[in-house]
């Protein structure tokens, strides 16, 4: 075949010939260097000049991925061959995509000089390719630069292409300890502003224009990342959360691994998902009743909070006989704080005569009398963090209000109806609630048979709330709902 490259250069066939040399001379084992460069050098006189730097450019990607001991020796030859018609490159970007690829190399030999004058030369003129930014990345990140480092693998990862190192490295660094000490997700949501998937209500909740409706202390969303279905319901659930800034009403998502797999699955979602009976997200809960399940893209998110909307505002007389307070405070890696939870005097007088006298009046009077059911009233407190950073199937990289932990019993705190005042305290460490997260994925992990491409395991105790629900396990209703941010210990109130 070499024979008949070097006399005819020309042939239809030289193409082909060239292609199925360097095939050949790759495959010999030990390889003969020189062999392989000439094979290079045929190969590449059998493809039109304009086309040449870019499949010289595949070439030097394809050895760099090998297993060859010689694979940087050899992407550099094919790398100075293709410079020689870089020139003739229709689109212009043969030359930064040899300098990204030079710079890739002298990453990998620990030339970091080297690697990044090269990479920067070529995200000056390629400044979204992803593996430019996923290769600067890597040099920012092992150079300590961190925040550069998740700036570059985000850049990548919104690629239309993705790489799957690119999510790999931003788990890595969402993980660390050390460098969420000082980067949050609300950093995050700066630098992902005007680029990922958002929803945003129109308005704000007007008491006025609402009348005498009042809206709902609690709504409760169950999605899947990776089930396309849920995008709607999760843009419709943060907007909605923006509707009712100024008003006290609770969100809490739980994420379930049905109908696919979800890496943001906890025992708190598992916990309530059993509650209500829920097998499939998504579905969404107003009070405990009226569960939804409208589902869609993101191109449905107008629609879905249409009828969040709606079903947030049931109309009808609160109960306020009930009342939470508490607090929660941040004490280095520990969470401590208490929820407290009273009724009015006169709601437990109420209580207490209610029965017999609300019987009296409504049986026969010759029906004998009954004895009234006692409500199931249960407290739950669930530990959420407000943003959380995995990009997923539906297409979302910010999920809102994920249940991370449980911090009550998983039927709740039994509370009577007569009581007037209960104080529930709360101590939980970080470790505790990553290790039970940790633990989740894993058997998550073994279930499916495959690990997640990111595990969301680091939890941020400063950037959590509270959320506490009074319901009655009987039919469901919620009474009150309150949520209380994470405080550092120094703001905690007196």
């Amino acid at each position: 075949i070499e024979e008949f490259l070097k006399k005819h250069a020309a042939s239809r066939l030289a193409g082909e010939a060239g292609e199925r040399l360097l095939r050949l001379r790759l495959s010999e084992s030990p390889g003969d260097r020189r062999r392989i460069v000439e094979a290079v050098r045929l190969f590449a006189a059998g493809v039109p000049e304009n086309r040449r730097a870019a499949v010289l450019v595949r070439l030097t990607d394809q050895l760099l991925a090998s297993g060859r001991p010689d694979k940087y020796d050899l992407a550099r030859e094919a790398l100075d061959t293709a410079a020689k018609s870089a020139g003739a490159d229709p689109n212009a970007v043969a030359d930064f995509q040899l300098q990204a690829r030079r710079g890739l190399i002298a990453l990998r030999l620990d030339d970091l000089t080297t690697a990044r004058r090269n990479l920067l030369s070529a995200a000056f003129g390629l400044p979204r390719d992803r593996l430019v930014n996923l290769w600067l990345g890597e040099l920012y990140e092992r150079t300590g630069k961190l925040h550069r480092a998740w700036s570059r693998y985000i850049q990548s990862a919104l690629d239309r292409d993705p790489p799957r190192e690119a999510f790999a490295a931003l788990d890595r660094l969402n993980r660390n300890p050390e460098f969420r000490k000082t980067f949050t997700m609300q950093d995050a949501e700066q630098l992902l502003e005007g680029r990922i998937i958002e929803f945003h209500p129109p308005g704000r909740y007007d008491p006025a224009e609402a009348g005498a409706a009042e809206p709902v202390r609690l709504v409760e969303l169950f999605t899947c990342i990776n089930a396309p279905g849920t995008a709607a319901p999760e843009l419709a659930f943060g907007a909605l959360r923006e509707f009712f800034e100024s008003e006290p009403v609770a969100f809490v998502a739980y994420h379930l691994s049905s109908p696919d797999a979800d890496p943001l699955t906890s025992d708190a979602a598992m916990t309530r998902a059993a509650h209500y009976k829920v097998t499939t997200a998504p579905a969404a809960y107003f009070d405990g009743r009226t569960p939804d399940d409208s589902e869609g893209d993101e191109r449905s998110a107008a629609r879905v909070m249409a009828t969040y909307r709606r079903l947030s505002m049931p109309g009808g007389e609160r109960d306020r006989s009930w009342r939470l307070t508490g607090r929660a405070a941040l004490n280095g890696d520990e969470l401590t704080g208490s929820v407290v939870l009273t009724r009015s005097a006169g709601a437990v007088g109420r209580a207490a005569s209610r029965p017999a006298s609300a019987a009296a009046e409504t049986r026969p009077a010759s029906a004998p009398a009954t004895r009234p059911t006692e409500p199931d009233l249960r407290l739950h407190v669930v530990l959420c963090e407000r943003t959380v950073m995995v990009p997923g199937a539906n297409k979302l990289v910010l999920h809102r209000c994920v249940a991370r932990a449980l911090l009550s019993p998983a039927g709740g705190h039994a509370i009577s109806s007569t009581d007037r005042r209960r104080t529930f305290p709360i101590r939980v460490r970080a470790d505790e609630i990553m290790k039970a997260i940790e633990k989740q994925l894993a058997a998550l992990e073994e279930e499916q048979g495959m690990p997640f491409a990111a595990r969301p395991t680091y939890v941020d105790l400063g950037a959590c709330s509270v959320v506490v629900i009074l319901q009655d396990a009987g039919s469901g209703q919620v009474l009150t709902a309150g949520t209380f941010d994470v405080k550092p210990e120094a703001q905690r109130p007196s």
